[in-house]
């Protein structure tokens, strides 16, 4: 998780991996389903349909036990990765995310809960009731204060995201530089949530015609090739090399 956080899920995939070969058959079934949780996750990332395979096993081990923290998350990612991005299936995701709220209200698990809300505003709004996503967007955002932490930086990031959607680009532009700098802050400028928030915040720039803004934020953070824990930066970094006119640069960028 620690690895992931700081923007290195290359080499906590070859940790998942290394402690899937070691303790997927652990007789304690809540420690067996986190093995596979982790495994599953990362192995998601560039092969979904081994993923999810163990995915589905820990979902098995974890119901022999009671609710935790690490079972809603199992739901989250199956809800979010597999069933909704790798296969997209909407109602099945927002199921599964219903099932992931009910187990963290009930072990107590309030740093999960803003995400889960989050996750189920953006559903909400994929069905046309885009006031009620913002409602719940609200709610993720009060139980994300209330909890503190990594919270804050995924309701920032998929809140952003929304507002985009809905052409509220000022607003996702405020809301993006705010949680950029509370990653800074925390840390965690290396994470994907990072990547993700200052990708937001350079698309809403440019939206607003501030292609110099945007370009004063992304430069930076796009010196290094594209890799899996930063690529929104690099795809909108690849947007930007075209609105200056350097063609060559953005379609390289675009195909690495």
């Amino acid at each position: 998780d620690a690895l992931n956080i700081s923007g290195d899920s290359d080499r906590a995939r070859e940790l998942a991996g290394e402690a899937y070969r070691r303790f997927a058959a652990h007789p304690d079934p809540a420690t067996a389903a986190v093995i596979h949780l982790r495994a599953g996750y990362f192995r998601g990332l560039t092969a979904p349909a081994e993923g999810l395979l163990l995915v589905k096993e820990a979902l098995r081990l974890f119901e022999q036990g009671p609710p935790s923290a690490d079972q809603a998350e199992a739901w989250l990612h199956y809800a979010t990765i597999f069933v909704f991005y790798a296969e997209g299936r909407q109602e099945d995701s927002r199921a599964a995310l219903t099932r992931s709220l009910e187990i963290a209200q009930a072990a107590g698990a309030a740093a999960l809960i803003p995400r889960i809300l989050a996750w189920l505003a953006v559903q909400t709004g994929l069905r046309g009731q885009v006031a009620d996503g913002f409602s719940l967007l609200r709610r993720a955002r009060a139980a994300a204060e209330a909890s503190g932490g990594e919270a804050t930086l995924w309701v920032d990031g998929l809140e952003s995201s929304v507002l985009l959607k809905t052409r509220n680009v000022q607003d996702a532009a405020d809301v993006a530089v705010r949680g950029l700098q509370s990653a800074r802050q925390a840390g965690r400028h290396g994470s994907i949530q990072a990547s993700v928030l200052a990708g937001n915040a350079a698309e809403a720039l440019l939206a607003l015609g501030r292609t110099a803004e945007a370009a004063a934020l992304i430069d930076p953070l796009t010196a290094d090739p594209p890799d899996r824990d930063h690529w929104p930066v690099h795809q909108i970094r690849a947007e930007i090399d075209l609105l200056r006119g350097d063609t060559e640069a953005a379609e390289s960028r675009q195909q690495q």
